[in-house]
């Protein structure tokens, strides 16, 4: 049986401009638009190590 890797879903609301271009960006990557926030997500918590040191 295949093991979950993501365990936890969240639903956001963007704007429109960034919406447009987050989907330009991961169709020219080839990737999807959850692996896109997730990288993004991780980027942003990289910058603030005092608040993933928990994670």
């Amino acid at each position: 049986m295949r093991k979950a890797r993501f365990k936890k879903q969240l639903t956001i609301a963007i704007p429109l401009e960034h919406f447009e271009l987050i989907k330009q960006a991961t169709d020219e990557q080839e990737i999807s638009i959850a692996e896109w926030v997730r990288d993004a997500m991780a980027q942003a918590l990289l910058n603030h190590p005092e608040r993933h040191q928990e994670l």
